[in-house]
């Protein structure tokens, strides 16, 4: 396929990436699937430096991760990716990442049009028709939806936003949100369970030396995570273990 329309990026699984059980770490393996995300729009002419020349960024706004078989270290793996929506303001995106050509993980993602500015969602202002969209291609069983959350939670951390916790676009990086969400389960929970689903969305920027608190809702087989402070919440997501 054409790489403009279907692209594909090569990821080595090395020690950096991975937990003390040799598989990847869920905020790293959030991260390749963001990088390959990003060349694919940068070798689309619909990169970072390309919207900013009209004040403008990609933002994700849900993402939707499932997990058949986590990469392992030392694994080498291909990354796909192609566009099921390019409707203004918003896309959606599937991803799928393969090892020796079995796919291990399907991914799809929701990403808005945001002024860097402005600090709001607006139309894209680059002409993307040359665009091949893929509508009836899909890389997960459902697609990414919000989240209906229930409405007890309880509060486990509390956590001052960091520098090294912003990106290009002057707000905490999606990766950060389930960084810090992992880090108040055990390891015991991160290393053991499996995930076979892992959904967030995220519903609002959070800027520097912002308080939050991290708060957590346990069902059986559901791990509901949430980020808030006293008058937004800015990011939910859902675990579903195997």
């Amino acid at each position: 396929m054409n790489p403009v329309d279907y692209y594909t990026e090569k990821f080595y699984i090395d020690y950096s990436r991975v937990y003390p059980n040799r598989k990847i770490k869920y905020p790293e393996l959030a991260n390749i699937l963001q990088i390959t995300a990003a060349n694919h729009a940068d070798f689309c002419g619909l990169g970072f430096d390309d919207l900013q020349h009209n004040k403008q960024a990609w933002v994700m706004n849900r993402i939707r991760i499932e997990i058949d078989t986590l990469p392992e270290l030392n694994d080498e793996v291909t990354i796909d990716t192609w566009l099921e929506l390019l409707r203004v303001p918003k896309s959606i995106r599937n991803l799928e990442i393969k090892k020796e050509g079995k796919k291990l993980v399907g991914v799809s993602s929701l990403w808005a049009v945001f002024n860097t500015e402005r600090r709001r969602p607006e139309a894209l202002k680059i002409d993307a028709d040359h665009l091949k969209i893929f509508t009836d291609l899909h890389a997960t069983s459902l697609e990414n939806n919000k989240i209906e959350t229930p409405e007890s939670f309880q509060k486990v951390a509390e956590y001052q936003v960091k520098l090294s916790d912003l990106d290009v676009v002057n707000h905490v990086n999606n990766i950060q949100y389930l960084t810090w969400c992992l880090d108040t389960l055990s390891k015991e929970e991160v290393l053991e369970r499996s995930i076979a689903v892992l959904e967030m969305n995220f519903l609002k920027e959070l800027s520097y030396q912002r308080i939050i608190h991290i708060e957590q809702y346990r069902q059986e087989h559901e791990l509901y995570l949430r980020i808030r402070d006293e008058q937004f919440i800015y990011f939910v997501a859902r675990i579903t273990y195997q």
